[in-house]
């Protein structure tokens, strides 16, 4: 599930995940993740799956990062790739097995 951040609209920021993605994954993101890309990236890696969900009535405002200056050094990341590719194969195969 993304929230509907008023600082960054239409981005799917502070994403709630179930305890199974860190049973089959063993953590949140994958570590070529610093500080950035992982909220669109569980984003992005669940849509695949119809299991992603934007809870627009629920609104928050991020005002320590978000898409303005942040209070530390962003670190981007190219997530859409191999390492999205190489994740979606693998939730593929966690699905398929259950």
């Amino acid at each position: 599930v993304a929230m509907n951040d008023l600082s960054f609209p239409g981005f799917p920021t502070f994403p709630v995940v179930h305890r199974w993605h860190i049973k089959h994954f063993g953590t949140l993101l994958p570590k070529q993740f610093v500080n950035q890309g992982g909220d669109p990236y569980l984003y992005e890696l669940y849509s695949r799956f119809g299991a992603a969900d934007w809870e627009v009535r629920c609104r928050l405002e991020n005002t320590i990062g978000g898409d303005g200056d942040a209070r530390y050094a962003k670190h981007n990341i190219n997530w859409r790739g191999h390492i999205l590719s190489m994740n979606l194969r693998n939730l593929k195969k966690i699905v398929n097995q259950n």
